[in-house]
């Protein structure tokens, strides 16, 4: 079976129902080349891209989640 990639942006969404990053490219750095609402990740953190090359990370920490 051949796996199609293509490019997703969504604006003014309101509702989905899951969204899946297979293949993420992670940032060498926070001034690394990204545009603003780029997401990706690795298995210690989440990147965003918050302005043009300006990328922010949050620790996944692996605490359990609490409702």
């Amino acid at each position: 079976m051949a796996v199609q990639s293509s490019q997703l942006e969504i604006n003014n969404i309101v509702a989905a129902s899951g969204l899946r990053v297979s293949n993420p490219r992670v940032p060498s750095s926070n001034t690394d080349v990204g545009s603003q609402g780029d997401i990706s990740w690795d298995s210690n953190y989440l990147y965003v891209c918050t302005a043009t090359d300006t990328w922010k990370r949050v620790s996944l920490d692996g605490s359990a989640f609490t409702n």
